[in-house]
């Protein structure tokens, strides 16, 4: 009876920690971050191929759609809202149709426990980079910017470069089209550096053979060396 007894409490705890493991622990997302995520998306983006659908009411934001929160908390960690039919050149309107647009609301900033987002491959185009994102006031009336230099960000984690339809070379700073900059061997602790979809050049700065733990990704590019 005590082996069977045991068994069984083996049994329930069990299938508890699997249940619990597999949705938000009970823990609703809170009131302020549903509205900031309301606010931010639902009223100044297009969505024309209703993504957000789910997006609605008093309900519990952790369980829309694209939405990732904290289990313990509740708290909005993750909102994953790419486009993942980012090939525009195999089904153009597919993906015309399924990208978000409008405009990003100034609501972002109450997400104060976001720790990722992913808006990639929709169509921003046109619209000013918000000031909260943390560039500089005066980069927002640079109407003729032709160049600006990344190679001093020796903190870099991630560098990603894909989907923009780049060509020629890689620029010695944002928009010159000069030979990629030896100073991308400064970026010490550059972890990846995504150069999918574009047309580089082939050949890439010595300098970036000291980073030893970086990852060049070139899928769907003109192969390049190292």
């Amino acid at each position: 009876m005590r082996i069977v007894s045991v068994f069984r409490f083996l049994s329930i705890a069990t299938i508890t920690t699997i249940s619990l493991c597999n949705r938000n622990l009970g823990v609703p997302c809170k009131q302020n971050e549903r509205q900031a995520l309301l606010l931010m998306f639902k009223q100044d983006l297009k969505d024309p191929s209703n993504r957000l659908l789910s997006w609605v009411g008093e309900g519990d934001c952790c369980n829309w759609t694209g939405v990732v929160c904290d289990n313990l908390t509740g708290r909005v960690r993750e909102p994953h809202l790419g486009n993942y039919y980012s090939d525009e050149y195999l089904n153009y309107s597919l993906y015309q149709e399924n990208s978000l647009g409008g405009k990003v609301n100034t609501s972002l900033p109450n997400l104060k426990h976001l720790s990722y987002l992913d808006l990639s491959n929709n169509d921003f185009g046109g619209i000013q980079i918000p000031s909260f994102l943390g560039l500089p006031q005066w980069l927002y009336t640079c109407s003729n910017l032709e160049s600006l230099s990344i190679g001093n960000l020796t903190a870099i984690v991630n560098l990603d470069l894909s989907a923009n339809q780049l060509g020629g070379k890689i620029p010695n700073s944002l928009g010159n089209l000069c030979p990629i900059p030896v100073s991308l061997g400064n970026l010490l602790f550059l972890e990846e550096a995504s150069i999918s979809e574009n047309h580089f050049d082939r050949t890439l700065p010595k300098t970036t053979g000291q980073l030893k733990m970086v990852t060049v990704s070139y899928v769907k590019s003109i192969a390049v060396r190292l």
